[in-house]
């Protein structure tokens, strides 16, 4: 088994790049935050099941790994659960292949029955020993063809007859003849646990590191502890500060819940009451009573008077695209019809290749190099074929270290641009994992300006509104209105907030990009509450 491992890792470190329409990318690391596992992106649509283009029915050897084989594992795992059955599948030369239940193996020879037939084989004579894998429910993984495509999902069979996975909620069956080989990404424990083991106790940047890499994966709980325990061992004031935002977002996150409970709770008993206010009426109708009186509609409560125009998922998706960072790409796919539309659209162009051969190959590009073709022929009519997966680098930090971390906290209360009295500058609340809020209150920052002057300022970021308001009214060069309840965010006690703020606007994309996004920010009929002050504007 440690030999079958070992060949399996070496074909994935040495196998030529199969000539895919698809290939994976992987995501730059960021500066001090731990080597976190790369995770294979998916980069072919699914309907049934992908249809493969003619080819040999013999694997082409590989000398490309289409993922880092770190991040992926073939056979399954020891577990104190019993062993799974043990099956290969074994391509022994370029016209002939034999799978079945392993009977036997050595580290030379391996035996083989597929029920029917019993074989032996040298394993050093045969081209290829394909262990078939056990996937956990949920469990994610590559299936790879034997063209070359590459699709990315949940792996939920691997078997001599067939494969099948799920994409989304599209599920997908590969007849196995199709099928090279399927590998499982490492779960997110396995991940962490690996990184945690390569840090030194005394290495307190790279545990510093550890702990922003948990809050970007939402793992609050195991940053709280990785700072925790960070702190015990030294005085580390970037951690404290980590911690106190942390700990705000969870304290954050517990609000919403607690008030989305509340709210469920609220509309339960709200439809009790009017359950028994119709069966009350029905009771006197019956009873005889026509003059029974209508039991007239309550007032709409806050929260149906607040504004509900979200962004789309498309629109989303767009907004990810115009901010992607080729230095630092996120995780994207290029879909195969999006390849061709290149080719169809762009063709006369001298940075499309010209030749039949030289076009085909454009198909076992990465997606990250067809999307910078498409942004070097600025092809925005393209972009919508650009499927980016995560958030890219610089919204990543606007999520982290302005929304979660204190604008939605501090500014977007019920009582403040959250509520009722928002006036035009209205901030959307709610679920804080949800992308369409986050999205939409980003655009609404990038949009919005007082008296010409713009909430975000890439020329003079420090002059931006969103700092300036933020800012205790004695320091600021353009205070927040005085209003009551009103308290500053930034300041001498929390300079790590305001430099997180600072370094988010600096990594937005420069020169700005207009987003083609239809969004017209909501304006309350509440007035702006402002009192007009000498050294600031009056809102």
């Amino acid at each position: 088994m440690p030999l079958l491992t070992a060949i399996a890792a070496l074909l994935v470190q040495t196998a030529p790049a199969p000539a895919a329409p698809v290939v994976v990318t992987q995501t730059a690391p960021v500066v001090d935050a731990p080597a976190a596992p790369v995770v294979a992106t998916q980069t072919t649509p699914v309907n049934d099941a992908p249809v493969a283009p003619a080819a040999s029915t013999t694997p082409a050897p590989l000398t490309g790994s289409p993922v880092p084989s770190e991040e992926l594992v073939g056979p399954p795992t020891p577990s104190t659960e019993p062993e799974p059955i043990h099956q290969v599948w074994i391509f022994i030369d370029r016209w002939k292949e034999f799978g079945g239940t392993v009977v036997s193996e050595t580290d030379l020879i391996i035996t083989v029955t597929d029920g029917l037939e019993t074989r032996t084989f040298n394993k050093a004579k045969v081209l290829d020993i394909i262990e078939l894998v056990h996937p956990k429910p949920g469990q994610r993984g590559l299936v790879q063809l034997r063209d070359g495509t590459i699709v990315r999902g949940e792996i939920l069979k691997d078997s001599l007859e067939e494969v099948e996975f799920q994409v989304d909620s599209v599920r997908g069956r590969v007849p196995r003849e199709k099928v090279y080989r399927v590998m499982l990404e490492l779960q997110f424990e396995t991940r962490y646990a690996r990184i945690k083991a390569a840090i030194a106790p005394e290495e307190h940047g790279r545990r510093l590191g550890l702990a922003r890499w948990l809050a970007d994966q939402d793992r609050l709980d195991l940053a709280i502890t990785e700072l925790e325990a960070l702190l015990r061992d030294g005085d580390v004031e970037e951690a404290r500060e980590m911690l106190r935002e942390i700990n705000a977002r969870v304290k954050l996150e517990l609000a919403v819940k607690e008030s989305r409970e509340l709210s469920q709770k609220k509309a339960a008993n709200k439809a009790a009451d009017a359950a028994a206010a119709a069966a009350e009426q029905t009771q006197a109708a019956n009873d005889g009573g026509n003059s029974a009186k209508q039991t007239p509609r309550g007032a709409p409560t806050t929260r149906e008077m607040l504004p509900k125009d979200l962004l789309s998922n498309e629109d989303v998706n767009l907004v990810r695209v115009y901010e992607i960072d080729f230095k630092d790409p996120p995780r994207l796919t290029v879909s195969p019809e999006g390849v061709r539309q290149l080719i169809l659209r762009y063709g006369s162009s001298a940075l499309v290749p010209a030749t039949t051969q030289e076009r085909n190959a454009l198909y076992s590009k990465s997606s990250v190099e067809i999307a910078r073709l498409m942004f070097d022929l600025k092809a925005r009519d393209l972009y919508n074929y650009i499927e980016v997966e995560e958030d890219p680098t610089s919204v990543a930090k606007f999520r982290t270290r302005v929304h979660n971390s204190w604008l939605i906290s501090n500014c977007a209360t019920s009582r403040c641009h959250g509520g009722v009295d928002a006036g035009r500058f209205f901030l959307y609340t709610g679920n804080a994992k949800d992308q369409r809020i986050r999205y939409t209150n980003l655009l609404t920052l990038l949009n919005f300006k007082v008296d010409g002057k713009p909430v975000i300022n890439f020329e003079d970021p420090p002059n931006s509104l969103l700092i300036q308001y933020a800012m205790a009214r004695s320091s600021a060069r353009y205070p927040h209105p005085d209003v009551k309840g009103w308290r500053p965010v930034l300041s001498t006690t929390t300079p790590q907030l305001l430099q997180d703020t600072l370094d988010w606007i600096r990594s937005m994309y420069q020169p700005r990009p207009e987003y083609p996004v239809k969004y017209v920010a909501p304006k309350l009929d509440a007035v702006d509450k402002a009192v007009p002050t000498v050294d600031g504007p009056d809102r």
